[in-house]
């Protein structure tokens, strides 16, 4: 297996390298201490790489960018998906829903005691950045959950027929003392043996991972290596036939998450590339404008001859003596630049910059602070779901290419902790609860409910209320109006796209029985009522004389 995976190893290397010289740039001009290339820059090392940066308008803009993206889809600090189930009357019994929101909370709870915001806002810049941001999702028995982030140049990807990456490599380094801590020492090399042995523990080794879909998988075999993911890693010293790992997974470990890609691409692309050519102009017109301004400030200066080798003196106050004042004999500027010169420098650097920014969607994450005069709470409402909108199809493919696979793989991580327990065959507090027997074999799937999702739901919500308000309307003048509206629908289907919490709204079969329970009540106190109505009638015919004279004796015939 191990020789398979070398050969598909060089394959995928040779298809990465026409991705690399843009990655570079990328790295040098944005984000210097990222990416590692080729494994040419090793792990801890802090020397200066941002030698070709003297404006960071980007690196600020697609901070910004990534911090945006943190927060309108999965922030740390709100609610930002719900957990749902595929059939729509199974959503409709209370347990189902109690069970759904109990679920989420633990889902959540378990991603806020892990690291796995952390790594998500660091993913979000290697998108924007290199149009690709990986995260790997692992179990942990402390946190439930250990994720870990990639930067280009270290993985290797590969599409499965769907589209989504089901292929996984990278080359990396561990310590002696690392291997050793995650493997066991039987498992290393004579080298980190040796390394070990001698008290050279923190010497680095070049390893390598592999997870793909798995050739040998059997869903009735028994044992970690015939799950429908295989992974594999070893170190490149050691001999061919030996492995560090070797183990499987229910899930694709891997999150990988493209701004932009084309058909058949493995890789993505960014607003990075998008706007790598304003971010070198921006670097030219900065050191243009730094000569005009330093040559203005400390021009370049001609003497007489004969002041050769006598001492001179230009900064502020000094007095340098020459024979004659005047004509050729003066210290004077060889030129001095024109003003106008670094104003028209200024002005491309503004325009850069704004273009950057718009690029990188700065401009729409800090719309607000941006404003030039206060603007009322409708209007910034307005207009920032308008901005938001041209987010929609990052979104998407975040949410399909990222989310999904990401609260796939930790519900089912929780999911296979919580089995056991539940069966009684192990004791322990287990992180998800016991799901209701009307949750039957529905496929659970997370429902998003964060600011950029809500967004791009505005258009359904709009729709919504317009129709109740209209019909609630033409109902005044034509009553049978109402009839056309289902009112119980709409209050779910609103609910549903504002991201109500599910317990909130109650199931059909609740309402029914609290609907049934007010017409009982209803019926009661009118019998109450007629009852009522035929004692007072009662007590006044009793007490009502029967004479000839009055009607009930006429009546009775008295």
């Amino acid at each position: 297996m191990r020789q398979r995976a070398e050969k598909r190893l060089g394959m995928l290397k040779n298809e990465r390298t026409s991705w690399e010289t843009n990655w570079r740039e990328l790295s040098d001009f944005i984000q210097p201490m990222r990416s590692r290339l080729l494994c040419d820059q090793q792990a801890n090392k802090g020397d200066r790489r941002n030698n070709k940066i003297i404006n960071n308008r980007a690196t600020q803009a697609l901070n910004t960018l990534s911090s945006g993206m943190m927060s309108g889809l999965t922030s740390r600090s709100r609610p930002w998906f719900n957990l749902v189930v595929q059939s729509k009357q199974a959503m409709e019994f209370g347990p189902v829903k109690s069970w759904l929101f109990e679920a989420t909370e633990r889902v959540r709870d378990v991603l806020l005691r892990s690291n796995f915001y952390n790594c998500m806002h660091v993913a979000y810049l290697e998108m924007g950045v290199f149009g690709t941001g990986v995260i790997w999702i692992d179990g942990d028995l402390k946190n439930g959950i250990r994720c870990e982030v990639f930067t280009a140049g270290e993985y290797y990807i590969a599409n499965g027929a769907d589209g989504k990456v089901n292929g996984f490599y990278r080359e990396f380094k561990l310590t002696a003392a690392q291997m050793a801590e995650r493997f066991g020492e039987e498992a290393l090399s004579v080298q980190a043996k040796n390394a070990l042995r001698e008290s050279r523990q923190d010497t680095w080794f070049d390893c390598v991972q592999m997870v793909e879909l798995n050739a040998d998988h059997s869903p009735t075999a028994k044992g970690s290596k015939y799950l429908p993911f295989v992974s594999l890693v070893w170190e490149k010293a050691s001999p061919p036939d030996k492995v560090l790992e070797h183990k499987g997974f229910h899930e694709f470990p891997v999150a990988a998450m493209r701004w932009d890609a084309m058909s058949g691409d493995c890789y993505g692309t960014g607003p990075g590339r998008m706007c790598l050519g304003d971010i070198k102009a921006l670097q030219l017109y900065e050191r243009n404008s730094a000569r005009i301004v330093e040559t203005g400030g400390n021009p370049a200066v001609q003497a007489p001859s004969s002041m050769q080798g006598k001492p001179s003196a230009t900064t502020p106050g000094a007095i340098t003596y020459v024979d004659q004042v005047g004509g050729q004999n003066q210290i004077i500027p060889i030129y001095t630049p024109s003003p106008q010169w670094l104003a028209a420098i200024e002005t491309k650097i503004a325009q850069c910059e704004q273009r950057i920014n718009e690029t990188c969607y700065a401009d729409l994450f800090l719309m607000i602070s941006s404003m030039d005069d206060v603007r009322t709470a409708t209007e910034i409402v307005a207009r920032k779901e308008e901005k938001m909108s041209m987010l929609g199809p990052v979104v998407e493919r975040v949410d399909y290419e990222g989310l999904d696979p990401i609260i796939e793989r930790v519900f089912g991580i929780m999911l296979r902790q919580s089995l056991p327990i539940w069966a009684g065959i192990i004791d322990g507090e287990p992180l998800l609860p016991e799901p209701p027997e009307e949750l039957g074999q529905t496929v659970v799937e997370a429902d998003y409910i964060s600011i950029l999702a809500q967004a791009q739901k505005a258009q359904a919500v709009t729709g919504l209320e317009r129709y109740a308000q209209f019909v609630g309307g033409l109902a005044g003048a034509f009553p049978e109006a109402a009839d056309k509206m289902n009112a119980d629908q709409l209050v779910d289907e609103y609910a549903e796209a504002i991201g109500v919490v599910p317990t909130v709204v109650r199931g059909d079969e609740e309402v029914d029985a609290i609907r049934q329970q007010r017409a009982q009540q209803q019926q009661a106190a009118q019998e109450q009522a007629a009852i009522a109505n035929g004692i007072q009638g009662a007590k006044l015919l009793s007490e009502t004389q029967v004479t000839p004279d009055n009607a009930l004796g006429q009546i009775l015939g008295a």
